[in-house]
């Protein structure tokens, strides 16, 4: 498989950005048979959650980044999470010279 060139990733980035985070994510897992999932919703940042797709058959990694919308349901004592994807990074793997 060849690696992704700039203009490529670019074209990637901008077609998850469309998507929610499960056809997002569901749609790198399918992507390349040689790619991995680094990490998965890791708490880096505050009140920022980040998955992470190594795609080494193309030379790219993928960082979806979600941040969580705290909604209030009819019971006083409970909170509704509701998490949506604020940023996608696509980036070279550093074998990447493309």
């Amino acid at each position: 498989m060849a690696y992704l060139t700039a203009s490529q990733r670019a074209d990637l980035q901008r077609e998850l950005e469309q998507l929610s985070f499960r056809r997002a994510n569901g749609r790198l897992k399918r992507m390349d048979p040689m790619g991995r999932m680094a990490y998965y919703r890791n708490a880096q940042n505050t009140g920022q959650w980040t998955t992470r797709h190594v795609l080494a058959g193309l030379g790219t990694q993928v960082t979806l980044v979600e941040v969580n919308l705290a909604k209030q349901t009819g019971r006083p004592d409970r909170v509704r999470n509701e998490y949506t994807l604020a940023e996608v990074i696509v980036e070279a793997t550093p074998d990447n010279r493309n």
